[in-house]
C-alpha cells in the first residue's frame, strides 16, 4: 500500500534517534529521510494526511492539505 510520498524510507521514518524535543535534527524533515523534500512530495504526504476518515479531522478546526504542507515546512525550518 503506497501512499504516493516518493523517497520516504520506512525504516527510517518510523524510528527516533532520541526523545521527542522541541528541534534538533528529531524533527527536521532530513531526519525522515527527506532532506530536499520539493512542494510535490510534501503535497502528496499532506494530501494523503488529510483524506477523509484520518486522524487529523480529530482538530477542533478544519485542517486542510495546505495547512499541513505550511506545517511541516514550519516543522522542518524550526528542527533545523
Amino acid at each position: 500500500m503506497g501512499s504516493g510520498c516518493g523517497s520516504v524510507d520506512p525504516e527510517r521514518a518510523g524510528s527516533r534517534s532520541g526523545p521527542a524535543s522541541p528541534g534538533g535534527p528529531e524533527s527536521a524533515l532530513a531526519a525522515l529521510g527527506l532532506p530536499d523534500a520539493d512542494d510535490e512530495t510534501l503535497s502528496a504526504i499532506a494530501r494523503r494526511a488529510t483524506v477523509a476518515g484520518e486522524t487529523i479531522h480529530n482538530e477542533p478546526f478544519p485542517v486542510d492539505a495546505a495547512m499541513v504542507v505550511d506545517a511541516l515546512r514550519t516543522a522542518d525550518a524550526l528542527g533545523r
